[in-house]
């Protein structure tokens, strides 16, 4: 009796069709595996894990396939993970099917750990990603992504795609249009305490205003204003001691620079005290006036009497170191005897003239008339 073979025959068949469609399976699900859209530019190559916001910018490396550029999200996930959190603000102003998109400025607020919503970060590969969305297609099934690695609180780029953070550009300083300050001191050089001394500063280009600090090393005595190129203070306290006086001018144009004269040596002396004038005091000593005694009337009498002439008396002989002061001129009592005497003898003379005019004249001379 023959065996039939059509159960091994059965057998062979049903494993090449299980086969074959263990092979279609396989086909289709690498065919929904597809590679990412392409990768993402990130605008760091390291940093910490709690930093926010986490990049400066984040740019995919294409525009987002056509119908899905209403929305897009940049997002943080375990690698290979199909969700993550956001590391900031969704975008959704359309377009983005039509150019690169980024991320960047206030659309990153986050740090990784925020991104992936734990307090610390374990070790290990993340990616950061972009998704697409449309209005009627809902998310595309691939993203734009960049792998990076954590290691104890740190993290680095794991493969290409990323740009160094950028360092800032330091402003250049504008240059300044240079000015030049000279001071000039009245009195020059030196005065004494208490002088009013004006100090002038006088700039160049002379078309310029601004402010003028008198300093004495770097101690500021005083300021005013410099108008036109000239500027002018004046003190009348500055102490007795030696100074070491600059000028420094502030322009009120900022195109042009604050400059500062060259020193100039000053010295305030002590004041001097002046010694009051002498004054002379002269004693004058006026002679007594004489007093004069008008003459009494003659009267007619037989005979005159003549009058004796006074002696001079002697002028008293001030006595040694008395203090009074000699008596001078010619003494009252010779001045009252000789007015005596000058009076007698007129009298004599009048009398011997009247007794003259009563004698007889003889005949043949004229006759005395009255």
């Amino acid at each position: 009796m023959r065996k039939s073979r059509f159960p091994q025959f059965a057998a062979a068949l049903l494993l090449t069709v299980t086969a074959s469609a263990a092979a279609a399976i396989l086909g289709m699900a690498g065919t929904a595996q597809a590679a990412p859209l392409g990768t993402l530019t990130l605008t760091a190559l390291t940093g910490s894990t709690t930093a926010a916001p986490m990049l400066v910018s984040a740019t995919t490396s294409a525009a987002c396939p056509s119908g899905y550029g209403q929305n897009v999200g940049l997002r943080v996930g375990t690698a290979g993970s199909t969700t993550g959190g956001l590391l900031g603000l969704a975008l959704g102003a359309g377009g983005y099917d039509t150019a690169p998109v980024t991320f960047s400025g206030g659309q990153i607020t986050r740090s990784l750990a925020q991104g992936l919503g734990v307090e610390t970060v374990a070790n290990g590969d993340y990616d950061v990603y972009v998704e697409c969305f449309g209005v009627s297609t809902g998310k595309h099934p691939d993203r734009f992504q960049t792998t990076i690695t954590v290691t104890d609180g740190s993290w680095e780029l794991k493969g290409g795609g990323g740009v160094p953070t950028p360092t800032a550009t330091p402003t250049p300083t504008p240059t300044k249009t240079p000015t030049e300050a000279t001071l000039v001191m009245s009195p020059a050089n030196s005065a004494p305490a208490g002088t009013r001394i004006t100090a002038t500063l006088n700039v160049t280009p002379a078309t310029l205003n601004g402010q003028f600090h008198l300093l004495n090393g770097t101690v500021s005595l005083s300021s005013g204003n410099v108008v036109n190129g000239v500027g002018l203070l004046t003190i009348d306290t500055l102490p007795a001691a030696s100074y070491s006086l600059v000028g420094r001018f502030t322009p009120l144009d900022p195109a042009y620079a604050v400059s500062t004269s060259a020193a100039v040596a000053y010295t305030v002396a002590p004041g001097q005290t002046n010694s009051p004038t002498p004054t002379t005091t002269s004693t004058r000593t006026t002679s007594p006036t004489p007093t004069t005694t008008n003459s009494p009337t003659t009267t007619n009498s037989p005979t005159p009497t003549e009058s004796t002439t006074p002696t001079d008396s002697p002028s008293p002989t001030p006595a040694a170191n008395s203090g009074n002061l000699p008596v001078t001129g010619m003494p009252l009592m010779l001045i009252v005897g000789s007015g005596a005497a000058f009076v007698g003898g007129g009298a004599g003379l009048l009398l011997a003239v009247r007794r003259r005019r009563d004698q007889v004249v003889p005949s043949g001379l004229p006759q005395w008339r009255d």
